[in-house]
């Protein structure tokens, strides 16, 4: 089986579009990969991202991400010169990440049956869930059972959201 590519980065985006703004203009298109296909290997990075240069064709690059929307987010980054927001990944724990993507409906079909299934699981079927799924559980218990915590990542989300404005 072919090694699934990792999603083009903001880095790795920003290198490429500096590299190929030095030798003229560049043209950011966006297109659903050619090679998507279910089961297929590089089927979880079903959009491109491609550079490339009007004065000189064959001088392109690319490079995959999941979604349409994170294609345009990424080139939205590029053509304005911002930077990207820290990774919620640096500052929050998994557990933390997911409660906030359910509090905030951000969780995919499977993640948002999975929460529902773990809230109504019996503490067997807990420990069952547990045994597939140990972040989400865990999440979970410190949403519903740790007096204080959801409070405590609140406040950290709402100075995030300060600091960023």
């Amino acid at each position: 089986m072919a090694k699934m590519p990792a999603p083009l980065s903001y880095t790795e985006a920003k290198a490429t579009w500096d590299r190929m703004r030095e030798a003229g203009p560049v043209v950011l298109t966006i297109l659903p990969n050619p090679a998507y296909s279910p089961g297929n290997p590089f089927g979880e990075l079903s959009t491109c991202l491609m550079f490339s240069n009007p004065d000189k064709p064959l001088d392109c690059a690319w490079g995959q991400l999941a979604t349409e929307e994170e294609a345009h987010q990424l080139a939205e980054l590029l053509l304005t010169g911002q930077q990207p927001p820290p990774e919620p990944a640096a500052r929050y724990t998994p557990e933390e990440v997911f409660i906030l993507d359910w509090k905030s409906n951000r969780l995919g079909g499977f993640s948002s049956t999975l929460f529902d299934a773990i809230s109504l699981a019996d503490h067997r079927n807990l420990e069952r869930l547990r045994a597939g799924f140990p972040v989400e559980v865990q999440a979970f218990l410190n949403y519903s059972r740790t007096e204080g915590w959801y409070d405590r990542l609140q406040a950290k989300a709402q100075a995030d959201r300060g600091a960023s404005q």
